[in-house]
Order: structure tokens, then sequence, then C-alpha cells
């Protein structure tokens, strides 16, 4: 369940967004996000060799955590609502870090999974978040895809995809419809997951985008349950809006588990990698500081491809993870999103890239797979992410040199395939509706693919 928050400790956040200092919007982005950022790249000497893509460097993890720290404090959040900077004192936001616990259960029953905290190259379980989150489906097809992504053992907490309509109506932005959309949501993931055997399995609550209104009306009596997975976030870089606020201070009041991620920009004001890696560290810290979640993620999107499987990101990332897995208890992960899509090869290397990348560096649990970076309707599938699973079982305890090695060899494999990627086939072109299982042409893909990374010392 959700950490306990003091009233006053929530309250004292909800005030700093009304209370704090006025400012620009466009001075924010230029001058405490981009000119700081610049500032402490060159102050913490934050840099790597660029042919490496799983660093093993302590001190730099640790400088980079010092920066990251740095820019919480002296940049905070920046209310969208109000144009106000919150602001912590560095004792405040160490003591609500530290409060953040280095272990979480959900689910219940049988299907109870416990993320616990992990340090690089630990050979200690990492937990699975399996699902097509972020991406649209049909709704007649929402029920077979969580059903199918609920049967695959290894995944541990399913994050379902998003409805465009609710009982064939479209669903319309801050308007009735999207309590009705969050209930229909609901009744279709609780009906899904008992079918597949798993009642009790962690889902996350209320996917389907839209304004605060269908995630508080999604928990609440009779539709997602305090165990599942629910979502507060910020808007890049750094930015929160009251809609968030309000779903942050409902889970608190709800005693609802919490997840909260941003989004970094490789490309916009952070710049580029050193600039994304700063921001991943400060992103989650001011993320626990501000809406107060069980877990974080920061999973940087590339301003003109969208996924975060650039190889000049995945050292970026390697490095905030180490740095947030060794100065804190945080418990993160990484998010998986490839640019390739279902029944591509493609997306096996980039999805093997991040896995073992993340699981060598430190992560807790893993989110995946954002398949054809969820943009597309449909274009995602159960297989990518059992894959993802057995990637990242098999890279627990490899160090992270051995680990940059095999990532170098999966990165040669796709780099030059992230422009104009395939997207792939829609749910139903790879998958059997009737039997929940791959399709012999998508299920041979995957077996070609899991035979390579053997040959590279990575057995499924």
């Amino acid at each position: 369940m959700n950490t306990k928050v003091d009233f006053e400790v929530l309250a004292s956040v909800l005030e700093k967004a009304e209370t704090g200092p006025v400012i620009d919007e466009k001075v924010w982005d230029q001058q405490l996000i981009g000119a700081k950022v610049k500032e402490l790249i060159a102050k913490y000497d934050i840099s790597w060799d660029e042919d490496i893509l799983v660093p093993s460097d302590d001190a730099l993890a640790d400088r980079l955590f010092a920066a990251g720290m740095e820019l919480a404090l002296e940049s905070g959040v920046y209310c969208i609502n109000t144009k106000r900077q919150m602001l912590w004192e560095q004792d405040e936001l160490q003591k609500i870090l530290d409060s953040s616990p280095d272990e979480l259960t959900v689910g219940g029953g049988d299907d109870t999974a416990t993320i616990k905290h992990r340090v690089p190259e630990q050979a200690a379980h990492v937990t699975i978040i399996g699902g097509a989150y972020g991406t649209l489906i049909e709704e007649e097809l929402y029920p077979v895809m969580v059903e199918g992504y609920a049967k695959e053992p290894l995944l541990e907490i399913i994050e379902p995809p998003s409805i465009p309509t609710a009982r064939g109506r479209t669903i319309r932005i801050q308007s009735p419809w999207e309590a009705l959309a969050a209930k229909r949501e609901a009744d279709l993931a609780m009906g899904a997951i008992n079918r597949a055997g798993r009642p009790g399995i962690c889902v996350g609550a209320a996917a389907t985008s839209g304004s605060e209104i269908i995630e508080l009306a999604a928990t609440s009596y009779d539709a997602f349950r305090q165990s599942d997975w629910h979502h507060a976030s910020f808007v890049s870089e750094n930015k929160v809006s009251y809609a968030d606020l309000t779903r942050a201070a409902h889970f608190v009041q709800t005693n609802s588990v919490a997840h909260n991620f941003c989004d970094p920009i490789y490309g916009g004001y952070l710049g580029g990698k050193q600039g994304v890696a700063i921001g991943c560290v400060a992103g989650c810290i001011l993320l626990r500081g501000t809406l107060f979640g069980d877990t974080v993620n920061a999973g940087p999107s590339h301003a003109h491809l969208s996924c975060d499987t650039h190889p000049d990101m995945l050292a970026a990332q390697a490095l905030s993870f180490q740095a947030l897995s060794r100065n804190t208890h945080l418990l993160h992960s990484v998010h998986i999103r490839p640019a390739a899509g279902p029944g591509v090869k493609q997306i096996f290397y980039e999805v093997a890239a991040m896995a073992v990348m993340g699981v060598t560096s430190g992560v807790d649990y893993i989110k995946s797979v954002q398949s054809a970076t969820g943009r597309n309707l449909g274009h995602t599938s159960p297989l990518e992410a059992r894959f993802c699973a057995q990637v990242a079982h098999a890279a627990e305890g490899m160090s992270r040199v051995d680990g940059n090695s095999i990532v170098q060899k999966l990165v040669e494999k796709y780099r030059h395939g992230l422009v104009d990627a395939d997207i792939g086939k829609h749910f139903q072109e790879v998958y059997n509706l009737d039997t929940l299982e791959p399709t012999p042409e998508w299920q041979h893909t995957y077996e070609a693919v899991a035979q390579e990374l053997d040959t590279m010392g990575l057995s499924l």
C-alpha cells in the first residue's frame, strides 16, 4: 500500500504550488532547466566515453546524483496552474527521500508481487511489469489483450492498454464520459484477469488518458483496488499540474499504491545525453517529493524518434539508475519504449538492450513494453513482454562490463533502423485471438532472436 504520508507534509507540498515564487515559464525552461543543466554538467564533470553504453564508473554515478540533487533543490518543480516555483530545503527533501519504501508489495493472494531495492550487478530478482500501457486498442479487443498479458506467468504486474470509447461512446476529456470510461475499463480489466486465473494480480489503474476525473473515478468503490497501480506524473521538464497534484492527494488519502513518472526530453531543454542523465535523477527525486509515489521512473523520450532506445540515451539512463540505486532506496525502473513494433525482429534487439542495461545498472522493476513508441493503435503484443522478462532474469547478477559488451552488440543490430522504424503489425495480426498465443511466424522470430542472444552469452 501507499507509504503513509503525514497530512502536514502533503499540505506543505500543495502550499508550495500556491506560495512559491512566480516565474515566467520561458524563464523556467531556458534558465532554471537549460542553463542550469549546462552549468551542472561542467561543475560535476558529467562525461564518459561515447562508446560505453553501460558505464561502470561508480564515482561518476555518485557525481551524477549530486548534480541531480542540486538541480532538484535549486530549480524545484514548476506548477503550471499557478505559474509558481515549488522549492524544498535540502533537509526537507532528504527526509522525503528517506521515507520512501525500499520494498513494496502489490496485488493479493497467490498473485502478490513484491518489488525490492536492488543495486548494480546484484543477483536479485527484478520485478516485471508487462502490458500495452499508453497504447490505444479497440474497446472490443481490450479484454482479449489484457487476458493475453495476464496469461504470461513471468509478468507480475499488468499495465492495460487504453480505450478510445466506452460502450461505443467517444470519451471526451474533462466530461462525465471520463467517469463512465473509468468504470468500463475497470470492469473489462477485472474480467480479463479473472479469466486468466490471476484475480489478485496488480493492474495499472485508469490507463486511458484523460484528466484527473478518470483516475479519481477509477480509484473508487467497485472499480480498481487500492492494491492496484495508480498513476500521477510530471509534464517535461519537472512541471506539475493541479490535475496530478489532485491525483496524488487522492492516492494518499485512499491509501492506494501510487506510481509516478516523468519523461525527460533528449534534444529539448536538457540538451543531450549528459543533460538527460541529470534530468532523470532530478526528476525521480522530485517525483517523490511532489507526488509521493511508492515507485518512480524516468522514461526519457527522443525529441524526434519518441523512443528511449537510441544509443545516445542508453548510457544516460544507465548512469541515472546507478546514481539512484547507490544513493537512495527509491524504487525505480527502466521504461522500455522501442521504435519498432510487434512482428519485427528489431523490437527484440531494442528490448533486450534496455533490459540488460537496466538490470545490470540496478533497477528494481521493469516497465515493458511500450511497443512502436505506444503511438500506434493496437501495435503491441504479450510476446515482447515475455521476452523482456526472460532477458531481465538472465541478466540478474551480470557485471556492468559484461552487460556493456552485450548491449553494444545489440545496438549494432538496430541503431540504423530507428529512423523510419517498422511499426510492425496490429495485435490481432500477430496473435491468435482464440488461443492467445503468438502466430507461428511471430513465435519463430522470437525463437530466432533467443538463439542469437545465446551466442552472445545470454541464455534464456
